[in-house]
């Protein structure tokens, strides 16, 4: 890469942020500029990325943030509209097609219930039951890159139910329309719109969450995708169909390791060489046994049993069979669902989907929705390097490696800080920033003070 292949970049990231310029249109104004200031603030900041932070690195310093909290969190911008032209957009890639959708969920721990969705509920981030909110993600890899492609949080039962939590709903934005949906069912809501929107990907991962769920693997089995969820140790099969064989009682998963014969298998080049992982194949029946018995349904699947690098196994169900997916293609979309995770990683801790406070609905969303259009630009600009730069064989041979590595976003943000930089502050800019932060400290302060003299203060 030359200094002017890293020029380009700012003109790329103009290029993709124009496609989405219509999102941003509201009945009473156009807020793509404030798009624009925080698409910068996620691609350009590692930290500091609060409402004011941003606007005052991108903006000036004069610049309090409240215009982009404003857009973030009230402006009535539709989240989805982006996440619509992601689907677009990809579809216009030729390299991205054919790729594979995965499903899975994030969780962030919240301080209290103010925040719209919290809730005491499973944590799977943290491993634990506690306060905090979720959102189901359903995201997009194809050849080394990885986008997000629709989201949604999910809103606890108690949200609806709780007359207290409903009064919150229109100051937090919530969609007056929302209905309670489980989070699985939320799921195979953002697939199906991954469906209408013709968005070219054969395979669906999921993780055991989801994969578990018989109704939404049947669900993708009826549209025609293949699938790979994976499934918890306990989940129950039948080696012979449930009502035909010897065995009405079905197996947990974990019982089939020990008779299963397992064959190494690469799975991709990884950054310490060959990613190879032992599996074994075993053809069962599964049965959707929560249902009442007239509507139960037996279906024969694929269980596939990964050996994990810390000496437990994995399991996941798939409606392909061995006569028509190979070994191989089995194998790499078991591994591919490891894109969710960067997928999840990047938002937060190269973008700062972490640090923003997002306590209202709009703002949970908008956020998700402003990272994606980053992820994209992230595979844009990865695409052009490989374009422009081919691996070198020779070069390949010296390093002893099988691929050169990719662009990541880490170093697409260190490129486009210096191709784009952000305004440098005076020193009179500078003194000023630390004066108004000190007396909004000072302000916040005395406010907490006179709340505090409030709840103390006898009752006359």
């Amino acid at each position: 890469m030359t200094p002017f292949h890293a020029e380009a970049m700012g003109e790329t990231l103009e290029q993709t942020f124009a496609c989405f310029r219509s999102c941003f249109l509201t009945k009473t104004r156009d807020v793509a500029s404030r798009a624009w200031t925080v698409l910068r603030g996620y691609l350009e900041m590692d930290s500091g990325r609060t409402y004011r932070g941003m606007e005052q690195c991108v903006e000036g310093a004069e610049c309090d943030g409240q215009n982009t909290q404003h857009f973030m969190s009230d402006s009535p911008w539709s989240s989805q509209a982006v996440f619509e032209q992601i689907h677009q957009d990809v579809k216009s890639r030729s390299w991205l097609c054919e790729g594979s959708l995965h499903f899975d969920e994030s969780a962030d721990e919240c301080s209290g219930g103010h925040k719209a969705g919290a809730a005491r509920q499973y944590l799977g981030r943290f491993g634990k039951v506690d306060m905090g909110q979720v959102g189901v993600l359903s995201t997009y890899s194809k050849d080394g890159n990885w986008l997000l492609v629709g989201a949604e949080l999910y809103l606890p039962e108690n949200w609806f139910k709780d007359p207290e939590l409903i009064k919150k709903w229109k100051r937090l934005h919530i969609p007056a329309e929302r209905k309670f949906q489980t989070k699985v069912e939320i799921a195979r809501d953002l697939f199906d719109q991954a469906i209408k929107a013709a968005l070219p990907f054969e395979w669906t991962t999921a993780d055991s969450a989801y994969g578990r769920s018989f109704e939404f693997r049947r669900h993708v089995d009826g549209q025609g995708k293949k699938y790979l969820m994976c499934v918890p140790q306990d989940e129950l099969v039948w080696l012979e169909h449930p009502w035909e064989g010897s065995s009405s009682v079905g197996r947990p998963v974990r019982d089939l390791t020990a008779k299963a014969v397992f064959e190494p298998i690469k799975v991709r080049d990884g950054e310490r060489g060959n990613l190879i992982y032992e599996h074994a194949f075993v053809p069962v029946w599964t049965l959707n046994s929560q249902a009442p018995v007239k509507q139960r349904i037996a279906r024969q699947e694929l269980l596939l049993i990964r050996k994990e690098p810390d000496g437990s196994n994995s399991f996941a169900l798939s409606n392909a069979t061995l006569e028509n997916a190979a070994r191989q293609s089995l194998a790499e979309q078991r591994a591919e669902h490891y894109f969710v995770e960067r997928t999840i990683q990047d938002s937060k801790s190269q973008l700062g989907w972490d640090e923003l406070q997002a306590l209202k609905y709009r703002a949970y969303m908008h956020s998700l929705a402003i990272c994606a259009i980053a992820l994209i630009y992230t595979a844009d600009v990865k695409h052009q390097q490989r374009q422009h730069f081919a691996p070198k064989d020779q070069l390949v041979a010296e390093l002893g490696v099988n691929r050169l590595p990719d662009l990541s976003l880490a170093n697409v943000k260190e490129l486009i800080r210096a191709v784009m930089p952000l305004p440098s502050l005076t020193k009179e800019q500078a003194t000023q920033k630390v004066v108004t932060t000190l007396f909004l400290r000072a302000k916040d302060t005395a406010s907490k003070i006179r709340k505090a003299q409030n709840v103390t203060s006898p009752k006359t």
